[in-house]
């Protein structure tokens, strides 16, 4: 799910699987759509091992990846550490 809580938008889709190039193609799609103007985007996600940067190299060309990639500033959230229960 993509969202942009303060304006109301969210985008919603379920794929048949999660994967790197699932994900690298709906960004794509949100830069050359929604984000088309912007010069950097800022992108909030979590930790999962598909959303990397290294998604858009698998994903696109080289020069396409980049170019991708220097319009989004990645901002994950933070790792939580789970404490031992029943201590």
């Amino acid at each position: 799910m993509f969202t942009e809580s303060l304006v109301g938008w969210r985008q919603l889709s379920v794929p048949d699987q999660r994967t790197k190039v699932n994900w690298a193609a709906e960004m794509e799609a949100l830069m050359n759509t929604r984000y088309r103007k912007a010069k950097k985007a800022i992108l909030v996600c979590d930790r999962l091992n598909t959303h990397t940067r290294g998604a858009f190299y698998e994903t696109f060309s080289a020069a396409k990846a980049r170019a991708l990639v220097k319009r989004i500033a990645f901002r994950y959230t933070p790792q939580t550490v789970m404490e031992p229960t029943g201590l």
